[in-house]
């Protein structure tokens, strides 16, 4: 009895045993599948956060849910490279800043970090350079680290991708982005007009729309205020370009101050030398030839750029003008060639087939077309801050510029063309003078500064010789303010004087030529100085090839003027102001159209008067006025700087005081 027992007493021991192995194994089981079930961290937000959004996939994966919410999916590859946060207006209900297709502000250059709760943008240092290999390339960054723009929480993560939620950011009123600009202040030093003030409001505004391609991503907004003090409303389009910058940055050129290109000034922070080293990049595009044409090119063969430099034009533009500024575009092509590239420019009317194209989209440079009141174009363009390389460029064309060319046109020549006497041109003598102003911005485009001292160097009756003016027509370079022939005379015109500027002047082939060929063996930029340099010194004795800056605040130096002709102030305005009183004398006749009203003469009238003070103040620098140059060292001895005073002090005196009182007669 008592031996069963004890078999019965191991029997049910080990059933339980089992029964408790099975529960534990179980158990185990279960915890297991737990453990596997269990998300990785971040993921159930981030799923969450992009849940029925739509999806799209390129230089960062975003997401634009049902609420218009925005999302970027930021990939470990984000955080080791630079970008370039271009902001343009695409709509707007009130054109007092700014217009369609026109940037609200320079596009900046960010990049992006991240630690374990945010993603940080930042606004990239660029001014102040250093090498990464100088040993104070550690307090370099000390002292100029990239201060932070905007931080974003992380929303959620993606295995090592990270989310972040960008809706208020371009979808707010974001001060650096915003279309509610600071007064400028040469405005409040000059008494220009204020900017446009308000609130933002914020339950009209967000969100609209996103794309997303390889390079960039495409945002557009909408944003709504109401403007102070009149509690009027005020609605833009907002288009935000996300732009990656390339991992092989552009060669840079050194600025030289004797050619005339914008330049982004840096300051080089090195141990190798004493002072601080201060140089400038010029802005220009990276034209080079393919990897199987540049034997060709340094052999002095013309080849086409790998990629060449296109501007799409508005299809806005009345259909009359189309063709006139696209070949005002295309007009460069010779100048490209003279640097050793064929067909580097092309212009193209907007796309109608290609859905991805849009024309406030960074990728595309255009001419655009503006309806506004504005008598105007500009032809601003936008650069890798890194090197100068021109990454995309707008010519901002104002409806109301063929105004403006009409009443220069009718001033400086109706005296000696018969065609410019019209209150209205005709269609052909209009075009010359729009083709020049699509060259002039377009040149801008490419580059080129202002050149004020160009038509300084035509001798004053040079521009009355008709074999001269039809080689040069007004000037050595359309980037002068120098318009139209007003120099030339009664007859002048029959006899084949040549009333307009050249297409493209000698200069701006020659400064194309000095800033875009490529120099064979010049590995930096400092190899290519004595090239640079030698090109310059070529035509340092010819004064068609000399440029001279823009004078913004006051005129100092005579022979950099805009709006003037020829190397004697008083000379010309002799001529002009004779022609003027011709047109004094048959404005009324001139400009008749029955049943009108005089509104078109009196603004005429206003023009000519303008145009006769123009020349009166052209010649008051020689009173004190001073001649800049640009020099080196190791060149003829020459001064820097020059009195224009001592021959010319006592004519100004007498001249000025015989044509003080305007008359028609």
């Amino acid at each position: 009895m008592r031996v069963a027992l004890i078999v019965l007493f191991l029997l049910g021991s080990l059933s339980t045993q089992t029964v408790y192995a099975k529960k534990k194994n179980k158990k185990t089981t279960q915890d297991t599948l737990a453990v596997k079930k269990k998300e990785p961290e971040g993921m159930a937000d981030y799923k969450k956060a992009i849940k029925d959004a739509t999806t799209a996939k390129g230089l960062f994966t975003t997401h634009l849910n049902k609420d218009n919410k925005l999302y970027f999916e930021l990939a470990d590859s984000v955080f080791s490279r630079y970008y370039i946060l271009a902001n343009r207006i695409a709509e707007t209900s009130n054109t007092h800043d700014f217009v369609s297709g026109q940037m609200a502000t320079r596009p900046i250059l960010i990049r992006f970090s991240k630690d374990n709760n945010k993603v940080y943008m930042h606004l990239v240092q660029k001014d102040n350079t250093v090498s990464p290999s100088d040993p104070i390339a550690v307090s370099f960054s000390r002292n100029f680290a990239d201060p932070v723009l905007k931080a974003f929480k992380i929303a959620g993560k993606n295995g090592n991708n990270v989310l972040i939620d960008v809706t208020p950011f371009f979808g707010g009123n974001e001060t650096s982005i915003s279309p509610i600009k600071p007064d400028s202040p040469v405005a409040k030093l000059l008494g220009g007009p204020k900017s446009l003030k308000g609130s933002f409001v914020a339950d009209a505004s967000g969100i609209t729309g996103v794309k997303t391609f390889p390079k960039n991503i495409e945002i557009k907004s909408m944003l709504s205020f109401n403007l102070t003090p009149l509690n009027q409303p005020y609605t833009v389009m907002m288009h935000r370009s996300l732009f990656v910058l390339p991992d092989n940055p552009m060669k840079v050129r050194l600025q030289d101050n004797r050619v005339g290109f914008f330049n982004s000034g840096k300051k080089h922070f090195t141990s190798d030398k004493d002072k601080i080293v201060e140089r400038s990049y010029i802005h220009r595009w990276r034209l080079e030839p393919r990897e199987e044409d540049k034997e060709k090119y340094f052999n002095g063969e013309l080849v086409e750029p790998a990629k060449p430099i296109v501007f799409y034009v508005d299809t806005a533009f009345p259909q009359k003008w189309r063709a006139t500024v696209k070949q005002g575009i295309e007009d460069w092509n010779s100048a490209f060639e003279a640097a050793g590239f064929k067909n580097a420019i092309k212009a193209m009317d907007y796309p109608k087939n290609d859905p991805s194209f849009d024309p406030d989209d960074m990728r595309y440079s255009c001419v655009k077309y503006a309806v506004t009141g504005i008598a105007n174009a500009m032809g601003p363009s936008h650069v890798d801050p890194r090197t100068g390389e021109i990454l995309t460029a707008d010519v901002i064309w104002y409806h109301n510029v063929v105004s403006l060319l009409h009443n220069w046109r009718f001033t400086q020549t109706a005296a000696v063309d018969p065609r410019a006497r019209k209150a209205v041109f005709d269609d052909e003598l209009m075009s010359e003078s729009m083709r020049y102003v699509a060259a002039h911005e377009i040149g801008h485009t490419l580059g080129l500064m202002h050149n004020m001292g160009a038509s300084y160097s035509f001798p004053v009756d040079s521009l009355r010789n008709p074999s001269f003016t039809q080689k040069y027509g007004t000037t050595p370079s359309i980037m002068d303010y120098a318009r139209n022939n007003f120099i030339a005379q009664p007859g002048d015109f029959e006899k084949g004087v040549r009333l307009t500027p050249p297409v493209l002047g000698v200069y701006d082939i020659y400064a194309i030529n000095w800033g875009y060929r490529l120099i064979k063996g010049a590995a930096t930029p400092e190899e290519e100085k004595a090239t640079l340099n030698a090109w310059i010194k070529e035509k340092q004795h010819d004064r068609m090839y000399e440029f001279g800056a823009q004078q913004v605040f006051g005129t100092i130096d005579p022979t950099a003027q805009s709006e003037d002709l020829g190397n004697d102030h008083i000379k010309a305005g002799n001529y002009a102001i004779s022609n003027l009183k011709i047109i004094m004398k048959n404005l009324e006749k001139w400009t008749y159209r029955e049943g009108d009203t005089y509104n078109d003469v009196e603004t005429i009238y206003q023009e000519v008067v303008k145009q006769y003070a123009r020349h009166l103040r052209h010649a008051m620098p020689y009173i004190g006025g001073v001649r800049f140059r640009e020099i080196r060292q190791g060149e003829e001895a020459m001064p820097k700087t020059m009195s224009t005073s001592k021959h010319k002090k006592p004519r100004w005196y007498g001249w000025s005081i015989r044509h003080a009182p305007i008359t028609a007669g």
